[in-house]
């Protein structure tokens, strides 16, 4: 990577420790769930952080399917599934139990298929031309927990939205 990119990179994670201090501070006074976005805001600066791993850096058996794709790969894991969370708890108005175990599982699960999986790839060139024509069980995880979650973030946004009984609550669920 380029050196414009690391600062940029570098940027994000300043951002990302900023918003939360701030919320930190703030919370008090707003309506919010401190910890679901104390959480989302340290895993996206961990998934911005973990670029700055130089490409090439593999690690030790057993965790040498560990590069730096698995662990940009599992903070997004924990950013969707702590972003959801949060979103879903404003939304339903309850903790989204069923949510939080598919993520913890889905977690577990890209851990477990990257410790019998060669390197990912993840984020290489052409990554995802070559992750359809050699599928790994990292790479079909990740993508299953990636579709899963999204439809599943999505169909609680419409839920939440077709049953709200008020319009603004209707407009928060959007």
């Amino acid at each position: 990577m380029d050196m414009l990119t690391n600062a940029v990179i570098v940027i994000s994670g300043v951002l990302h420790a900023s918003l939360l201090i701030y919320a930190q501070l703030r919370g008090s006074a707003e309506r919010t769930e401190r910890l679901w976005l104390a959480l989302a805001l340290i895993s996206g600066a961990l998934a911005a952080l973990a670029l700055l791993v130089p490409a090439g850096t593999l690690f030790a058996a057993p965790f040498s399917g560990m590069d730096r794709g698995f662990w940009v790969m599992l903070a997004l894991a924990a950013l969707l599934t702590t972003f959801g969370a949060l979103v879903m708890r404003d939304m339903l108005n309850q903790i989204p139990r069923v949510w939080l175990i598919g993520g913890g599982v889905w977690i577990v699960a890209l851990v477990i298929a990257a410790l019998v999986s060669p390197p990912s790839g993840f984020g290489a060139a052409d990554w995802l031309l070559s992750a359809f024509n050699t599928p790994t069980a990292l790479v079909i995880v990740a993508f299953l927990g990636l579709l899963l979650m999204s439809l599943g973030l999505l169909g609680a946004a419409f839920y939440a939205f077709y049953n709200a009984a008020l319009p603004e609550v209707a407009n928060r669920a959007l």
